[in-house]
């Protein structure tokens, strides 16, 4: 059975990803409003975001790599 300690650190744990989720959208937000651009990745291209709302295609990107978790790579020098 889990200490209480333990299980309050372990919900607060469950809610990092939500956290993330809304500390990235207001900092997206904060940099337009900023009249900085932003850099994102949209349909697999990489295209700059605007403070004007207009977009502009940089690159397209190649797909990932799908990696199974706990699966090794080594890496080319």
């Amino acid at each position: 059975m889990m200490q209480a300690g333990t299980k309050k650190i372990a919900i607060q744990e469950g809610d990092i990803p939500s956290l993330a989720k809304d500390a990235v959208r207001k900092a997206y937000d904060r940099a337009l409003k900023s009249g900085s651009s932003v850099l994102e990745v949209v349909d697999g291209q990489l295209v700059k975001s605007n403070p004007d709302g207009s977009r502009t295609i940089l690159k397209a990107l190649h797909p990932g790599r799908v990696v199974t978790p706990g699966t090794k790579i080594r890496l080319r020098k």
